[in-house]
């Protein structure tokens, strides 16, 4: 089959990837007759809004670290979808317009929006969306995952799908030699795929085609869309990808990696007895407290990388292992990342301007034996005072751009697949938006393409500068 491979493609094809024109859904009542019942949106501008719709049972109490199942049917009542739900359980600490501003553990709803008054005839095509925050943070009802103005401008059915984080989404444990009950992870794409399978049942009841939705994710969305497209079992359950600022580069844990994680988070609990009936009379503070003492109770300098995403998918084969031996779907996919990816982390760990010695060292006990290679690739700039600059870079290219740029290439070589492949580089410039965040003002930092995917800012408390003034 012939494909095409677009590298450095202008970004607005993030857009056009959703173009299937397919129903006149205009006047269509702002009531989705779902199979579990009727469910009643609001009017939010040209969009029709269905938020806080349930995808799952609620994963508390005893359905704590269980595989979704489907909600409890509640026609003939109406369940009345106008307000956002809350995020599930997490400490977030991503740039404001990224965290949500309330969390329960009670959290597997999306967000549908489609236009209220579609151009089209027939059933819309629909982008489905995966937030990131490293598999500990982010939410559907971040201002910035607004979908309103993207349903209408595309004349598409948007959704956001939640999914549990942390401990809450990831914990593994193996067989719990008391019950027998087996622990291993990955609630969080079970709860990703019970979205899927949900929109697959019951689209159509909000104007969408279950055959035309494109999966799309950034950051830790994207590895969680990268997963699903190397896993034959939800081939069926979208038609293409997109994967937005995927981190090839960082590690998922292995089930040897995930449970020492997980027996340092019983211990903190002090829960090494009747292990699962301990951990879900804990509530559900006391099990986001321990998430976030363990993620970080144990640096492994040689697995450096994993501290960055402590918690998270766990995989016998690395996704981009995956993609190298051919193993993925045979489907369209566009991929790309942002001009400085690197800059967000390496500003954040390290807190103050580097001169040039201190960058060798970094390189030398970071990436002992390969130093002088990558001096010749990244050498310290004497111009600048701080080579926090070069350490970006280093780092953008090493965990984004190259593998990014590898694996479109492998999509199209080995299977001739239509693959896309883009770099953003938009300044994103108000300093609101980026609060603390002060090595990301006026650069195009991780996530700074974000805005300009939803058309969300206004909706995150912060304007994106053009001819005319915010």
């Amino acid at each position: 089959m012939g494909g095409r491979l677009l590298s450095y493609s202008t970004f607005i094809v993030t857009l056009g990837f959703l173009s299937f024109r397919g129903i006149d859904s205009r006047n269509l009542p702002l009531i989705a007759d779902t199979v579990y019942g009727p469910v009643q949106g609001k009017r939010e501008g040209t969009s029709d809004a269905f938020l806080g719709v349930p995808f799952a049972q609620p994963p508390i109490g005893g359905m704590r670290w269980k595989d979704p199942q489907p909600p409890s049917a509640w026609k003939p009542e109406v369940l009345k979808a106008d307000t956002q739900p809350p995020g599930c359980m997490q400490r977030c600490i991503d740039p404001p317009f990224a965290c949500p501003t309330s969390t329960s553990e009670d959290c597997l709803y999306m967000d549908i929006y489609r236009p209220s008054s579609p151009e089209s005839d027939g059933l819309l095509p629909v982008f489905v969306y995966l937030h990131g925050g490293k598999f500990e943070s982010g939410s559907c009802s971040a201002g910035i995952y607004n979908g309103r103005i993207l349903a209408s401008a595309m004349d598409a059915v948007i959704v956001c799908i939640n999914y549990r984080l942390g401990a809450f989404g990831y914990l593994f444990l193996g067989t719990d030699p008391t019950t027998g009950e087996d622990v291993n992870g990955n609630f969080g794409l079970k709860d990703q795929i019970a979205g899927l399978e949900f929109l697959k049942e019951n689209l159509e009841s909000f104007g969408g085609d279950p055959n035309k939705i494109t999966l799309a994710g950034q950051s830790a969305g994207a590895q969680s869309v990268a997963i699903h497209m190397t896993t034959d079992e939800v081939s069926d359950l979208f038609q293409q990808g997109i994967m937005f600022s995927e981190p090839f580069a960082l590690p998922l844990k292995t089930p040897t990696d995930a449970i020492k994680l997980g027996q340092q988070f019983v211990a903190t609990l002090s829960c090494q007895k009747d292990v699962m009936t301990c951990l879900r009379s804990k509530t559900a503070n006391d099990v986001q407290s321990a998430s976030d003492i363990s993620s970080y109770s144990e640096v492994n300098l040689r697995k450096l990388f994993q501290q960055f995403q402590p918690w998270g998918p766990v995989v016998e084969v690395q996704p981009i292992k995956m993609f190298e031996n051919g193993q993925y779907q045979d489907k369209p996919v566009m991929l790309g990342s942002v001009t400085e990816e690197g800059r967000i982390f390496v500003y954040d760990l390290i807190k103050d301007p580097i001169v040039d010695f201190f960058y060798f060292i970094i390189l030398s006990v970071f990436v002992p034996g390969k130093s002088n290679e990558i001096l010749n690739h990244y050498p310290a700039d004497s111009s600048l005072a701080d080579q926090r600059e070069v350490v970006s870079q280093l780092a953008a290219d090493y965990v984004f751009t190259c593998p990014i740029q590898h694996v479109a290439k492998l999509m199209f070589i080995q299977k001739g697949l239509n693959v896309y492949h883009y770099i953003f580089d938009q300044v994103f410039s108000d300093p609101e938006a980026w609060d603390t965040y002060v090595g990301c003002y006026g650069h195009v930092c991780h996530g700074g393409d974000l805005p300009y995917i939803f058309g969300s800012a206004p909706f995150a408390g912060f304007c994106i500068p053009t001819r005319k003034k915010c």
